[in-house]
């Protein structure tokens, strides 16, 4: 659900409207007033055909489901405060994970937390990305943002700007192409990978006149990750790297941080991008935007981008079984104007 005082419900709502009847189960974990919003009555749950189940073991076969977790003491109005809704959202990500640890699911899809909502309410984790690495155990993990051909993956993820440097080091940046590497070849069905990384300082450090990292860190971990089935440029400048649009050549770009990867790419997503979290056993999507309090309630959030996750969730989680590469990306991913 996410945040329930946020736009999570609405996009919910609206995507699942759109996408027709596959042979896969979409199993909402929520709190059912929250999904009541008056100005999206022709998509209300009753509309949709929603079935109410008390827990995951009650689905049989395809269909649109609903776990109503409310309950007198966690019920969340208008007035609450940042800590009731963060509960909220807490208790939801927790009951889809723990049904996803006992196999019971496949594949999780998350609307937008707040991230001071969550902390008011115990949340120990600086996001959902870090949550589900805990809870399924994965040392290695990655945070990329994927939008048709463009892929975008984040060396630290929701580290602030001040400790980035903290965490740039020739091991850590070769541990994570490395991971890269084999995510891309398992994930994406790229048999040679070709990746670009961009470098921290500007200018990529214009040969150590603004900055030392792009030689004595970047560039050696790039040497020590260069293979014959994966190929590894750079340090790139990154201010002119998207402007060139030089991305369109590689299969991934990586970011040393989380706004110098998220700012280009979501100027060139359209609204349409979707973050995914690497190194889990499941497929983990969600859009890439936040809970937008301002417009919730109000009917006219795009619902783009949880439409864009749900259908490449459905997709990586379909190869991952199947074996296949039919769908790389989002391309072939059809973007419907009803999302708006």
């Amino acid at each position: 659900m996410g945040d329930p005082s946020g736009i999570g419900p609405e996009i919910i709502l609206k995507a699942l409207s759109i996408l027709p009847d596959h042979q896969c189960s979409y199993v909402v974990y929520g709190q059912r007033k929250h999904f009541a919003i008056r100005s999206l009555k022709e998509i209300s749950l009753e509309r949709q055909f929603f079935e109410f189940i008390p827990s995951i073991e009650e689905v049989e076969g395809p269909g649109k489901f609903f776990i109503d977790l409310s309950t007198d003491s966690n019920q969340v109005n208008p007035t609450s405060s940042y800590s009731d809704s963060g509960r909220a959202s807490i208790q939801s990500l927790e009951r889809a994970t723990e049904d996803l640890l006992k196999g019971k699911s496949d594949t999780l899809v998350t609307a937008p937390i707040s991230k001071r909502a969550v902390q008011d309410a115990g949340f120990t984790f600086p996001g959902h990305t870090e949550f589900l690495a805990h809870h399924f155990n994965s040392e290695e993990f990655m945070m990329m943002l994927v939008h048709q051909n463009l892929r975008v993956a984040l060396q630290t993820i929701h580290t602030p700007l001040s400790k980035v440097c903290e965490e740039i080091s020739t091991h850590h940046i070769s541990t994570k192409l490395r991971f890269l590497k084999d995510a891309l070849r398992d994930v994406f069905h790229e048999p040679k990978p070709i990746i670009d990384v961009l470098g921290l300082n500007p200018h990529a450090g214009d040969e150590g006149v603004l900055g030392s990292e792009e030689l004595d860190k970047i560039l050696p971990a790039i040497e020590a990750q260069q293979s014959d089935d994966a190929t590894i440029r750079g340090p790139f400048a990154a201010d002119g790297y998207f402007a060139r649009k030089s991305w369109k050549n590689c299969h991934c770009v990586l970011a040393m941080y989380h706004d110098q990867g998220l700012i280009p790419f979501k100027m060139l997503d359209e609204g349409a991008g979707v973050n995914v979290t690497l190194g889990l056993p499941i497929i983990r999507t969600s859009p890439d935007h936040g809970t937008a309090f301002d417009i919730a309630g109000k009917g006219i959030a795009s619902a783009t981008s949880m439409l864009m996750a749900i259908q490449l969730a459905e997709s990586l989680t379909e190869n991952r079984f199947n074996g296949t590469s039919e769908v790389n990306s989002l391309t072939d991913v059809k973007r419907s104007p009803d999302a708006e």
